[in-house]
Protein backbone atom coordinates (compact mmCIF):
# COMPACT_ATOMS: atom_id res chain seq x y z
CA UNK A 1 0.00 0.00 0.00
CA UNK A 2 2.49 2.85 -1.32
CA UNK A 3 4.89 2.21 1.22
CA UNK A 4 7.32 4.61 -0.62
CA UNK A 5 5.56 7.64 0.01
CA UNK A 6 5.42 7.53 3.85
CA UNK A 7 7.94 7.50 6.65
CA UNK A 8 8.19 4.01 9.23
CA UNK A 9 7.62 0.11 8.50
CA UNK A 10 3.92 0.53 9.63
CA UNK A 11 1.34 2.99 8.75
CA UNK A 12 0.50 5.68 10.92
CA UNK A 13 -1.39 4.30 13.68
CA UNK A 14 -3.85 7.08 13.45
CA UNK A 15 -4.65 5.93 9.77
CA UNK A 16 -5.40 2.90 10.68
CA UNK A 17 -7.15 2.91 13.38
CA UNK A 18 -9.26 5.94 13.21
CA UNK A 19 -9.01 6.49 9.65
CA UNK A 20 -9.87 3.00 7.85
CA UNK A 21 -6.80 4.11 5.35
CA UNK A 22 -5.74 1.41 2.37
CA UNK A 23 -10.25 0.89 2.08
CA UNK A 24 -10.54 0.61 -1.28
CA UNK A 25 -14.37 0.33 -2.64
CA UNK A 26 -17.16 1.02 -5.33
CA UNK A 27 -18.39 4.17 -6.21
CA UNK A 28 -18.67 7.06 -7.81
CA UNK A 29 -16.53 10.40 -7.43
CA UNK A 30 -16.34 13.90 -8.49
CA UNK A 31 -13.00 16.20 -8.32
CA UNK A 32 -12.11 20.06 -8.96
CA UNK A 33 -9.46 21.92 -9.19
CA UNK A 34 -9.58 25.73 -9.10
CA UNK A 35 -6.73 28.17 -10.55
CA UNK A 36 -6.01 29.54 -6.67
CA UNK A 37 -5.23 26.01 -5.54
CA UNK A 38 -8.19 25.20 -3.65
CA UNK A 39 -9.62 21.34 -5.27
CA UNK A 40 -13.09 19.67 -3.98
CA UNK A 41 -13.54 15.81 -4.11
CA UNK A 42 -17.00 14.48 -3.37
CA UNK A 43 -17.94 10.35 -3.52
CA UNK A 44 -20.56 8.09 -3.07
CA UNK A 45 -19.58 4.53 -2.66
CA UNK A 46 -20.06 1.36 -0.39
CA UNK A 47 -20.24 1.75 3.24
CA UNK A 48 -18.46 0.30 5.87
CA UNK A 49 -19.94 -2.66 7.47
CA UNK A 50 -18.94 -3.40 11.29
CA UNK A 51 -18.94 -7.17 12.57
CA UNK A 52 -22.09 -8.62 13.97
CA UNK A 53 -21.86 -9.18 17.38
CA UNK A 54 -24.77 -11.30 17.01
CA UNK A 55 -22.32 -13.98 14.97
CA UNK A 56 -19.95 -14.50 17.01
CA UNK A 57 -19.75 -12.53 20.88
CA UNK A 58 -16.14 -11.52 20.38
CA UNK A 59 -17.48 -9.45 17.50
CA UNK A 60 -17.05 -5.68 18.25
CA UNK A 61 -19.73 -3.82 16.28
CA UNK A 62 -17.96 -0.47 16.95
CA UNK A 63 -14.72 -1.33 15.34
CA UNK A 64 -14.46 0.96 12.47
CA UNK A 65 -11.19 -0.25 10.94
CA UNK A 66 -13.19 -3.85 11.02
CA UNK A 67 -15.80 -2.63 8.85
CA UNK A 68 -14.35 -2.37 6.00
CA UNK A 69 -15.81 -3.83 2.78
CA UNK A 70 -14.03 -5.25 -0.50
CA UNK A 71 -16.62 -4.31 -3.16
CA UNK A 72 -17.53 -7.56 -4.90
CA UNK A 73 -18.60 -8.87 -0.97
CA UNK A 74 -19.77 -5.44 -0.10
CA UNK A 75 -23.73 -5.13 1.35
CA UNK A 76 -24.22 -2.24 -0.17
CA UNK A 77 -27.91 -1.05 1.43
CA UNK A 78 -26.78 1.83 2.82
CA UNK A 79 -23.66 3.96 0.52
CA UNK A 80 -21.35 6.31 2.48
CA UNK A 81 -20.98 9.69 1.78
CA UNK A 82 -17.55 11.22 1.88
CA UNK A 83 -16.14 14.91 1.24
CA UNK A 84 -12.77 16.66 0.70
CA UNK A 85 -11.55 20.42 0.15
CA UNK A 86 -8.04 20.66 -0.29
CA UNK A 87 -5.51 23.86 -0.39
CA UNK A 88 -2.26 23.87 -2.27
CA UNK A 89 -2.41 27.68 -3.52
CA UNK A 90 0.77 28.21 -1.25
CA UNK A 91 4.00 26.66 -1.77
CA UNK A 92 5.37 24.14 0.24
CA UNK A 93 1.97 24.13 2.09
CA UNK A 94 -0.91 21.81 2.03
CA UNK A 95 -4.04 21.85 4.15
CA UNK A 96 -7.40 19.32 4.01
CA UNK A 97 -10.38 19.01 4.89
CA UNK A 98 -12.72 15.76 5.17
CA UNK A 99 -15.90 14.53 6.15
CA UNK A 100 -17.69 11.06 5.72
CA UNK A 101 -21.16 10.16 6.70
CA UNK A 102 -22.24 6.36 7.08
CA UNK A 103 -25.86 6.12 7.34
CA UNK A 104 -25.88 2.65 8.75
CA UNK A 105 -22.25 0.87 10.73
CA UNK A 106 -24.51 -2.33 10.09
CA UNK A 107 -25.89 -1.91 6.68
CA UNK A 108 -29.75 -2.34 7.54
CA UNK A 109 -29.29 -5.52 9.20
CA UNK A 110 -32.43 -7.61 10.30
CA UNK A 111 -31.22 -7.13 13.97
CA UNK A 112 -29.84 -4.07 14.03
CA UNK A 113 -26.75 -3.69 15.90
CA UNK A 114 -25.25 -0.14 14.96
CA UNK A 115 -26.02 2.91 13.68
CA UNK A 116 -25.22 5.70 11.68
CA UNK A 117 -21.61 7.42 11.77
CA UNK A 118 -19.59 10.31 10.96
CA UNK A 119 -16.04 11.08 10.37
CA UNK A 120 -14.55 14.65 10.61
CA UNK A 121 -10.90 14.94 9.56
CA UNK A 122 -8.09 17.79 8.68
CA UNK A 123 -4.44 17.76 7.51
CA UNK A 124 -1.54 20.36 7.24
CA UNK A 125 1.22 20.06 5.49
CA UNK A 126 4.63 22.38 5.44
CA UNK A 127 7.80 21.46 3.54
CA UNK A 128 10.19 24.32 4.39
CA UNK A 129 13.98 23.61 2.40
CA UNK A 130 14.45 19.64 3.74
CA UNK A 131 12.43 20.07 6.59
CA UNK A 132 8.38 18.84 6.44
CA UNK A 133 6.33 19.34 9.21
CA UNK A 134 3.18 17.41 9.31
CA UNK A 135 -0.41 17.48 11.60
CA UNK A 136 -3.30 15.51 11.27
CA UNK A 137 -6.57 15.13 13.47
CA UNK A 138 -9.60 12.99 12.88
CA UNK A 139 -12.79 12.16 15.11
CA UNK A 140 -15.73 9.57 14.59
CA UNK A 141 -18.73 9.96 16.24
CA UNK A 142 -21.15 6.86 16.17
CA UNK A 143 -25.10 7.37 16.85
CA UNK A 144 -26.99 5.15 19.08
CA UNK A 145 -27.26 4.22 22.95
CA UNK A 146 -25.49 0.82 22.43
CA UNK A 147 -22.29 2.53 21.27
CA UNK A 148 -22.29 5.08 24.17
CA UNK A 149 -22.47 2.34 26.49
CA UNK A 150 -19.85 0.77 25.25
CA UNK A 151 -17.70 3.81 25.49
CA UNK A 152 -17.05 4.01 21.69
CA UNK A 153 -19.35 7.37 20.40
CA UNK A 154 -16.67 9.13 19.66
CA UNK A 155 -12.99 8.10 18.79
CA UNK A 156 -10.07 10.62 17.47
CA UNK A 157 -6.88 10.82 17.65
CA UNK A 158 -3.56 12.69 15.87
CA UNK A 159 -0.08 12.83 15.42
CA UNK A 160 3.01 14.84 14.81
CA UNK A 161 5.43 14.12 12.37
CA UNK A 162 8.61 16.42 11.59
CA UNK A 163 11.05 14.85 8.75
CA UNK A 164 14.49 15.77 7.57
CA UNK A 165 15.47 14.93 4.28
CA UNK A 166 19.05 16.38 3.44
CA UNK A 167 18.98 14.34 0.11
CA UNK A 168 16.48 12.32 -2.36
CA UNK A 169 18.00 9.16 -1.35
CA UNK A 170 17.52 9.70 2.60
CA UNK A 171 15.24 11.01 5.13
CA UNK A 172 15.16 11.15 8.98
CA UNK A 173 11.12 11.17 10.90
CA UNK A 174 9.98 11.49 14.25
CA UNK A 175 6.57 11.34 15.19
CA UNK A 176 4.13 11.64 18.37
CA UNK A 177 0.68 9.53 18.28
CA UNK A 178 -2.14 9.56 20.57
CA UNK A 179 -6.05 8.32 20.01
CA UNK A 180 -8.72 6.79 22.10
CA UNK A 181 -10.92 4.24 20.90
CA UNK A 182 -12.52 3.96 23.99
CA UNK A 183 -13.77 6.06 26.78
CA UNK A 184 -10.91 6.80 29.38
CA UNK A 185 -8.03 4.80 27.48
CA UNK A 186 -5.70 6.78 26.17
CA UNK A 187 -3.20 5.84 23.56
CA UNK A 188 0.26 6.93 22.83
CA UNK A 189 2.71 6.01 20.43
CA UNK A 190 6.36 7.80 19.28
CA UNK A 191 8.45 6.56 16.60
CA UNK A 192 11.54 7.75 15.46
CA UNK A 193 13.69 6.47 12.20
CA UNK A 194 14.88 6.42 8.61
CA UNK A 195 14.21 5.66 4.97
CA UNK A 196 16.34 5.07 2.23
CA UNK A 197 15.00 5.11 -1.41
CA UNK A 198 17.69 4.12 -3.66
CA UNK A 199 15.26 4.04 -6.33
CA UNK A 200 11.80 6.23 -6.43
CA UNK A 201 9.49 3.40 -6.07
CA UNK A 202 11.34 1.24 -3.92
CA UNK A 203 12.39 2.20 0.05
CA UNK A 204 14.37 0.44 3.13
CA UNK A 205 13.41 1.40 6.36
CA UNK A 206 14.05 1.21 9.89
CA UNK A 207 12.28 2.85 12.89
CA UNK A 208 11.89 2.21 16.69
CA UNK A 209 8.62 2.39 18.69
CA UNK A 210 7.75 3.23 21.90
CA UNK A 211 4.17 2.97 22.91
CA UNK A 212 2.02 3.46 26.62
CA UNK A 213 0.56 0.81 28.74
CA UNK A 214 -2.90 1.71 27.12
CA UNK A 215 -1.71 1.23 23.77
CA UNK A 216 -0.46 -2.34 24.43
CA UNK A 217 3.78 -1.36 25.72
CA UNK A 218 4.57 -2.74 22.36
CA UNK A 219 7.95 -1.30 22.61
CA UNK A 220 10.50 -2.24 19.83
CA UNK A 221 11.95 -1.72 16.49
CA UNK A 222 10.89 -2.35 13.16
CA UNK A 223 13.06 -3.24 9.27
CA UNK A 224 11.32 -3.38 6.50
CA UNK A 225 11.51 -2.85 2.51
CA UNK A 226 8.65 -2.03 0.12
CA UNK A 227 8.39 -1.54 -3.63
CA UNK A 228 5.51 0.39 -4.84
CA UNK A 229 4.18 -0.33 -8.06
Amino acid sequence: HEPATFYGVERPVIETTIIPTTWWSGGASLNHRFENGISYDVMISEGLKTDDPGVSASNDPFDIKAGKQKTSFADANDLALTGRVKYTGTAGLELAAYAQYQPDLDQSAVTSYADSATLFGGHGIYQFYDFTATALYAVWTLDGDDAKAAGKDKQDGGYLELSYRPIPELGFFVRQSAWTQVEGVDNTQTNAGLNYWPYEEIVFKLDVQSQNDEAGNSDGFYLGMGYHF
